[in-house]
């Protein structure tokens, strides 16, 4: 298992450690889907990759097909996105400035200070510690984050 996933009140989140397996980036389609059909109004949204490898083609599709078909995702007010890879947070943040997406979306190397972000821009405060400890109950050891 390499992808972790969980949506509660106002927060979504989703870890990812290495390779996602095809059947694991369903899940994450669908994860996604979810948050499209079923809005929590002031919804925010964490991604962590660490030590991840890009998704391959069939996945990325998937990711922008349903991106496409959510309309960009109503009541979702913030994506923070982590990576440990410098390339990626660069390709990260250059689309961005080329991309119109309906919330805002910031990248950081570190999933506390991605956290702290979310809860300064959401309509409804984060327990910083309290999300990054359900990560962590989540997560096996072997595959946390390490700062």
């Amino acid at each position: 298992m390499a992808m972790w996933l969980n949506r509660d009140t106002r927060l979504s989140w989703v870890y990812q450690y290495r390779t996602a397996s095809d059947s694991e980036w369903a899940e994450l389609v669908e994860h996604i889907r979810a948050i499209g059909t079923n809005p929590k109004q002031g919804e925010v949204a964490l991604t962590i990759t660490y030590q991840a490898q890009p998704p391959s083609a069939v996945q990325r599709r998937a990711l922008n097909d349903v991106f496409k078909s959510e309309r960009g995702l109503p009541g979702l007010v913030a994506h923070a996105f982590v990576t440990d890879s410098i390339p990626m947070r660069g390709v990260i943040t250059a689309l961005n400035w080329f991309t119109d997406k309906p919330f805002r979306e910031e990248v950081f190397s570190a999933p506390k200070k991605a956290l702290k972000w979310l809860s300064e821009v959401s309509t409804h405060p984060i327990d910083v510690e309290g999300a990054w400890n359900d990560i962590v109950r989540a997560v096996p050891k072997e595959a946390l984050w390490v700062e």
